[in-house]
């Protein structure tokens, strides 16, 4: 019966892995997937495991606050996800009102990005990374 609830984890692990190169979108399929797994163990009054599955849920749970509201805009933004994987109109809404906040947040502290004009210059100088790359994709060649 343990096998039966750490398969699915072993193929999150595996999936969520570096050496897989998983969007940050994928994140949010596979816990609500794995929460829906444990919930029907955890359900099985018979399950000899029943146990194990609540408690895999709690951690699971406190892992999820962390996740959660980024993770959501990832799949709201993804392409080949955007708003399928949530299952009722609510979740969809506040999927959608969660990347509104987001992109209001980011929009009020935008600050214009300035091109650095003396990269050329003898002088050494401190570039950030933003500036060193506007410059070296506005350079001519």
């Amino acid at each position: 019966d343990l096998m039966i609830l750490l398969e699915p984890l072993e193929k999150a692990t595996k999936h969520l892995s570096a050496a897989s190169y998983p969007t940050h979108s994928n994140i949010q399929f596979v816990f609500m997937s794995f929460q829906q797994h444990l919930d029907v163990y955890i359900k099985k009054e018979r399950f000899s495991q029943n146990n194990v599955a609540t408690s895999m849920n709690k951690k699971l749970v406190k892992y999820w606050e962390i996740m959660d509201s980024s993770s959501i805009i990832s799949v709201v933004l993804n392409p080949r996800t955007r708003l399928k994987i949530f299952n009722d109109i609510t979740k969809q809404e506040n999927a959608i009102n969660l990347t509104h906040q987001a992109f209001n947040l980011y929009k009020s502290q935008l600050k214009p990005s300035v091109p650095c004009n003396n990269m050329n210059s003898d002088e050494p100088e401190l570039y950030t990374t933003r500036q060193f790359f506007w410059q070296l994709g506005s350079q001519d060649y």
